[in-house]
């Protein structure tokens, strides 16, 4: 009798543990179900923010794209046409627009051609503001040549000031990675004897581009109108005076007519040569050598009022350079410093906003000195070697860095 009474209290017991296993394993899963539900919805969140800033800045941009237009069609209608062809006087005359016909011959007539009548705003008396442009473009470049003492070198170019733009609150927004699709593209010849150096774009004519290789050849091209193919203008022997060596780095001039290069500090041979497109006589080296030793490593050009380029190099100095204001190609360095870096400097840019001068180095150090002050402004350290630096364009309190 015991034991026929002991065994229906089993079944009992075995029941309540498999139930409450399955309220557990329920809970589980309901746990489950609610933070994934979770997570989905705070990445929704996130994207949906993410989409409400880009909004904003375009609004913010096609609020302010609304008032420039507004301004110019007062300013239009309130100008007489005296007063247009004045103000077309004041532009920059140099160009390189018909760079390739300038190289080949150049004559003071083809140095500049007026723009086409489609640029401006359409008006009854555009012909003749046309013709009187024509005249005054095609004079003035003629006393340009004929007088190369002309002391418009030393005078500030008219620089095009760009307005801020934040981007840095932009960065590294997207939840997961995107993969940038590369279109169609061709693969050109670059016709040197040896590797490639650099290449730089123009920055008056988005047609032209240059090349530099070990060959010690400098090469001028220019895109053709499908920009999958382009044509070979030029090419000039650069080599230093010295060693003959190649050029380590090039920039361009903020005025697109000559090419400026960088090479050695050793054994006294010339470290800057200047590429002149628009007049026959070719290479030109500058006289200083402000640079101690070693490979002058980069040279870029700051994108400031006053014409300036500053070089970095092996001897881990920064020099800035002034153009000179009594002679043509005549530059005055100044080292800005040589004992920040413990390495050799391998890039150099410049802040848009104020004259600061960033560079990095193979000592892993990022440095923005303050020209106006003399001393440098802030210093940051990453756990590599810095290779190059570049700023961005827009937004002026953001820069990028290349490390190894």
């Amino acid at each position: 009798m015991s034991e026929l009474c002991t065994n229906p209290k089993k079944p009992k017991l075995k029941e309540d543990e498999e139930e409450e296993e399955a309220n557990v394993s329920c809970r589980e899963e309901q746990e489950e179900v609610l933070v994934a539900l979770v997570e989905h919805r705070s990445n929704e969140i996130e994207r949906l923010n993410h989409h409400i800033s880009n909004y904003q800045n375009k609004l913010v941009e096609a609020e302010r794209s609304l008032q420039n237009s507004k301004a110019k069609l007062a300013q239009l209608r309130g100008a007489s046409v005296p007063s247009i062809s004045s103000k077309k006087d004041q532009k920059p005359l140099k160009t390189l627009r018909n760079v390739s016909e300038d190289y080949a011959s150049p004559s003071p007539s083809k140095t500049l051609r007026p723009c086409d009548s489609s640029d401006h705003p359409r008006s009854s008396c555009g012909s003749s503001v046309s013709k009187a442009k024509t005249v005054v473009v095609k004079q003035k470049s003629e006393t340009s040549r004929d007088s190369p003492n002309v002391k418009d070198r030393g005078m500030k170019r008219k620089f095009e000031h760009k307005e801020h733009q934040e981007l840095i609150r932009l960065i590294a927004r997207n939840s997961s990675p995107t993969t940038v699709k590369c279109h169609t593209s061709n693969q050109i010849s670059s016709q040197h004897k040896r590797k490639l150096r650099s290449l730089i774009l123009c920055p008056v004519n988005e047609q032209l581009f240059a090349t530099s290789s070990l060959d010690g050849m400098v090469s001028l091209w220019q895109l053709q109108p499908g920009r999958l193919a382009a044509s070979l203008l030029s090419t000039t022997d650069c080599l230093s005076r010295k060693q003959r060596r190649w050029a380590e780095d090039m920039a361009w001039h903020p005025s697109g007519n000559t090419l400026f290069s960088v090479y050695t500090a050793d054994d006294g041979d010339s470290q800057i040569s200047i590429l002149n497109l628009n007049k026959t006589r070719g290479v030109t080296f500058l006289e200083n050598k402000p640079h101690i030793k070693g490979i002058i490593n980069n040279i870029k050009f700051m994108p400031w009022e006053s014409t300036c380029f500053v070089t970095g190099g092996s001897d881990h100095a920064v020099v800035l350079w002034n153009e000179s204001d009594d002679e043509e190609n005549k530059w005055k360095s100044k080292t800005l410093h040589r004992n920040l870096h413990s390495a050799a400097v391998m890039g150099v840019d410049g802040m848009r906003n104020k004259n600061v001068i960033l560079s990095v180095g193979a000592d892993k150090r990022i440095y923005g000195f303050d020209v106006q002050v003399g001393r440098a402004d802030y210093k940051h350290q990453i756990d590599y070697k810095c290779m190059s630096i570049l700023a961005n364009p827009c937004d002026f309190n953001l820069f990028m860095v290349q490390s190894g």
